[in-house]
């Protein structure tokens, strides 16, 4: 205060929301990049298996515009791909994306 840097509306104190949200495909880009220098061949193939279902699903969509509706939608989206169990070791795989970011 003395020195004249006190901002009384504390906006300057805030945490400053992100100018830009990151794309679905770009979050998953990322995590799939990390996930390479730290799992095995094997699982990282399921994750590379699973980025053409995000990329041809969610296109240009943001992160923070998925919605519980959407993410049904890629769900049932995923079920007319992959057999059952498939399908539910994806949208695992998916969750762990989510968490991370």
């Amino acid at each position: 205060m003395t020195s004249g840097n006190f901002d009384a509306s504390l906006a300057k104190y805030k945490p400053q929301a992100q100018s830009e949200a990151i794309s679905v495909v770009e979050m998953f880009d990322r995590f799939t990049q990390q996930k390479q220098r730290t799992i095995s061949i094997g699982p990282l193939a399921k994750y590379l298996s699973l980025q053409k279902h995000v990329l041809a699903f969610f296109k240009g969509k943001t992160s923070v515009s998925v919605s519980e509706s959407i993410a049904e939608k890629f769900r049932a989206y995923l079920a007319q791909k992959l057999e059952p169990v498939r399908m539910r070791e994806r949208i695992v795989m998916m969750n762990a994306v989510t968490e991370r970011e």
